[in-house]
């Protein structure tokens, strides 16, 4: 019972350990033009005056609140401001979270709008919101030296289980392509690849 014991203690030692998270900060600056890519489509459709709700949409429930063009349009574009503002690190939480809000409403409005791609750009957006990675390489962390000065090192101190966490969802999803294209017979006789180039 006793190595139980100790074993528990070093995990809860390991969730509550704190670090440098500066992995997470290049993540961030990466996936505002990851969410730009995401969001092409869109832009240029809403740019000609057409939305999700002017083609074929298929809703995941009734009770989704789905936005009319008025409200629609705005929420797109400002995403598309939040997700730059997000990478250089201008009022990171803020822009990392709304950033997230809306290409999870966005996937959720639809199932066409679904991919494992997009999935997972949803579940890195999100983990990038919850911590404080505009302390470093952001223009919030140059207005924090430059104008309140402070201690960096306790400033830049912060859990380090988001981290991990990330580690472990890129774990899965490869393993899992992985496992899913060796498992089926057509990776092996090469009908997936050749499906793929034919689409």
């Amino acid at each position: 019972m006793s190595s139980i014991r100790d074993r528990l203690e070093r995990w809860n030692e390991q969730i509550d350990a704190t670090g440098d998270i500066r992995a997470m900060s290049v993540l961030r600056i990466l996936l505002g033009p990851i969410v730009l890519l995401h969001l092409e489509d869109t832009f240029r459709r809403a740019a000609d005056g057409v939305i999700y709700s002017d083609r074929f949409y298929l809703p995941y429930a009734s009770w989704y609140p789905e936005a009319g063009r008025s409200v629609y349009e705005p929420m797109l574009w400002a995403a598309g401001i939040a997700a730059i503002a997000m990478s250089v690190g201008f009022l990171t939480r803020l822009t990392a979270s709304y950033t997230a809000l809306f290409v999870g409403y966005n996937i959720f409005l639809s199932k066409t709008h679904f991919a494992h791609n997009r999935a997972f750009l949803l579940i890195l957006l999100i983990t990038v919101a919850i911590i404080p990675t505009g302390r470093y390489y952001s223009i919030d962390a140059w207005i924090t030296h430059r104008f309140r000065g402070g201690s960096s090192e306790i400033r830049n101190e912060a859990p380090l289980w988001p981290l991990w966490l990330v580690r472990f969802e890129v774990v899965v999803v490869y393993c899992s392509s992985a496992v899913s294209k060796v498992s089926e017979g057509d990776w092996w006789t090469g009908g997936g690849v050749r499906g793929r180039a034919v689409e």
